[in-house]
Parts: structure tokens; C-alpha cells; sequence
């Protein structure tokens, strides 16, 4: 499981475990399952690129990381890929014949599709959940 991280960029806080566990049973209160979806989604993501990156040692393997946040006025909650490795971007692996990056194909069209399904299961049921606590 991943820590939390709250706020954008480079304002984000990672908390300690204490906050991290408070934040969550807020979260859960309120939105119960969405975090730990939101983590079961970004982390089948990120270890299924690694996993296919074309370079098997160095530093665009092993700067893979993973991470859910929360935005400071609470209104997002999303999972993020990053690695700070400039090149990471413009890896063209030879198994996708050079037609694009590795980055695109393996990262960024992966968690779209995880961003559209879970927006499909989630959406019913933050409405159901938040009209159960308006009633």
C-alpha cells in the first residue's frame, strides 16, 4: 500500500503514518472502498510497465513510482505514476516497432482506461452513498 499524498506538485505533502491512517478512515467514512480501488488500479498499472520495460537495469526501470493523491480542497482523490528520469518519456521499446513510446502505450493509455472503469463503478456508488446521507 502506498502513502497518501496531499496537495499538487511542489506543494505535495507525504504524510506519516498517523496522518496517512487518519486521512483514510476520513476518506473511507465517506466514500468507503474508493481509495483502496484507486490504489488496487494505479498499482496493477505501474508494476505491469515495469514489468515490460525494455530496459531490463538503469535508472528508467527503477524510477518507477507510485502514489495516490489528495488534492488540498479535497475535491480529487487520483492515482499517480511518475519517474524523474528525463529519458523515460522517449523510450521507444523495439516489441512496439518504434510506432510509440513505451511511456504512452504502457502508462498513460493503461491508466486512462483504469480512470474510465473505476469511473463507471465508483460513480454509482458515490451518488448512492451520498444520498443515503442526505436522506
Amino acid at each position: 500500500m502506498a502513502r497518501l499524498r496531499y496537495g499538487a506538485g511542489i506543494a505535495t505533502i507525504e504524510m506519516d503514518d498517523t496522518m496517512d491512517q487518519l486521512i483514510r478512515r476520513a476518506i473511507e467514512n465517506v466514500q468507503p472502498g474508493v481509495v483502496a480501488k484507486i490504489e488496487a488500479a494505479t498499482k496493477a498499472v505501474a508494476e505491469d510497465c515495469e514489468r515490460r520495460w525494455p530496459v531490463k537495469t538503469g535508472k528508467s526501470k527503477a524510477g518507477f513510482d507510485w502514489y495516490v493523491a489528495v488534492t488540498q480542497d479535497g475535491t480529487r482523490i487520483r492515482g499517480v505514476i511518475q519517474n524523474p528520469v528525463p529519458y523515460t518519456f522517449y523510450v521507444r521499446p523495439s516489441q512496439l516497432f518504434g510506432g510509440t513510446t513505451g511511456w504512452a502505450e504502457w502508462v498513460q493509455r493503461p491508466m486512462k482506461a483504469a480512470a474510465a472503469k473505476l469511473v463507471d463503478e465508483l460513480g454509482p456508488q458515490i451518488v448512492r452513498d451520498l444520498s443515503s446521507r442526505l436522506t
